[in-house]
Protein backbone atom coordinates (compact mmCIF):
# COMPACT_ATOMS: atom_id res chain seq x y z
CA UNK A 1 0.00 0.00 0.00
CA UNK A 2 1.62 3.09 -1.06
CA UNK A 3 1.76 5.93 1.79
CA UNK A 4 1.46 9.53 0.86
CA UNK A 5 3.54 11.40 -0.08
CA UNK A 6 3.31 14.10 3.52
CA UNK A 7 1.97 13.58 6.88
CA UNK A 8 1.16 15.65 9.34
CA UNK A 9 3.13 14.50 12.63
CA UNK A 10 3.49 17.54 14.59
CA UNK A 11 1.78 21.00 14.76
CA UNK A 12 1.48 24.36 16.88
CA UNK A 13 -0.27 27.17 16.03
CA UNK A 14 1.71 29.83 16.84
CA UNK A 15 1.39 33.73 16.12
CA UNK A 16 4.25 35.57 15.44
CA UNK A 17 4.16 39.47 14.92
CA UNK A 18 5.70 40.89 11.87
CA UNK A 19 9.14 41.96 12.42
CA UNK A 20 9.77 39.23 15.38
CA UNK A 21 11.03 35.69 15.90
CA UNK A 22 9.97 33.22 18.41
CA UNK A 23 11.59 30.00 19.47
CA UNK A 24 9.10 27.19 18.99
CA UNK A 25 9.44 23.15 20.20
CA UNK A 26 7.51 20.79 18.83
CA UNK A 27 8.86 17.06 19.85
CA UNK A 28 8.29 13.89 18.31
CA UNK A 29 9.22 10.81 19.46
CA UNK A 30 9.83 7.66 17.49
CA UNK A 31 6.17 6.47 17.83
CA UNK A 32 4.65 9.49 16.65
CA UNK A 33 6.28 8.66 13.17
CA UNK A 34 4.69 5.32 13.18
CA UNK A 35 2.25 3.87 10.11
CA UNK A 36 -0.24 1.06 10.39
CA UNK A 37 1.54 -1.86 8.21
CA UNK A 38 -1.68 -4.08 7.28
CA UNK A 39 0.47 -6.84 6.27
CA UNK A 40 2.10 -6.95 9.79
CA UNK A 41 -0.96 -5.99 11.50
CA UNK A 42 0.73 -3.60 13.50
CA UNK A 43 2.01 0.33 13.62
CA UNK A 44 5.22 0.19 12.63
CA UNK A 45 7.91 3.51 12.26
CA UNK A 46 10.42 2.51 9.28
CA UNK A 47 14.47 3.24 9.60
CA UNK A 48 15.92 5.69 7.10
CA UNK A 49 16.41 9.33 5.60
CA UNK A 50 13.12 11.68 6.65
CA UNK A 51 12.61 14.82 5.65
CA UNK A 52 10.96 16.95 8.10
CA UNK A 53 9.43 20.47 7.07
CA UNK A 54 8.42 23.67 8.56
CA UNK A 55 5.98 26.34 7.64
CA UNK A 56 2.43 28.18 7.49
CA UNK A 57 1.22 24.93 5.59
CA UNK A 58 2.25 21.83 3.36
CA UNK A 59 2.35 24.24 0.24
CA UNK A 60 4.89 27.12 2.41
CA UNK A 61 8.01 25.65 3.61
CA UNK A 62 10.36 27.96 5.00
CA UNK A 63 12.21 25.21 6.69
CA UNK A 64 13.18 21.80 6.17
CA UNK A 65 15.92 19.38 7.61
CA UNK A 66 16.44 15.34 6.89
CA UNK A 67 16.86 13.19 10.20
CA UNK A 68 17.97 9.60 10.61
CA UNK A 69 15.93 7.46 11.54
CA UNK A 70 17.48 4.42 13.49
CA UNK A 71 16.23 1.45 15.81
Amino acid sequence: MARPRKELRGFQRVHVPRGQKKTVQIPLKAQTLAYWDEARNQSVVEEGRLQLALGGSSADERLKTIVEVVR
